[in-house]
């Protein structure tokens, strides 16, 4: 993880700094950190819709997701380019 801890992905129009979550994750903290920068809501979705993603992460969220513009990877010092990543880390 890089310097400052933070993991920032978008879910369902809200962004939230998965870092305090890491541990916590039951498909391993690997899976949301190679989710940072991205918009996991289809993955989300796919794998975990029942499940009430707002109030289990409700003390991580960052703010709404902005509507165009971006081009960070949602990690402090991280980047560059690359394709973007659904939360399995496949790219799209």
């Amino acid at each position: 993880m890089p310097a400052g801890g933070a993991c920032w992905a978008a879910l369902r129009g809200k962004v939230d700094d998965l870092a305090p979550y890491l541990p916590f994750h039951p498909g391993g903290a690997a899976l949301l950190e190679a989710a940072a920068g991205t918009d996991c809501t289809a993955a989300f979705n796919a794998a975990r819709a029942w499940v009430n993603g707002d109030a289990l992460l409700a003390s991580c969220l960052i703010g709404p997701l902005a509507k165009g513009g971006g081009g960070g990877r949602g990690r402090e010092g991280g980047g560059g380019g690359g394709g973007e990543r659904e939360c399995d880390g496949e790219e799209k």
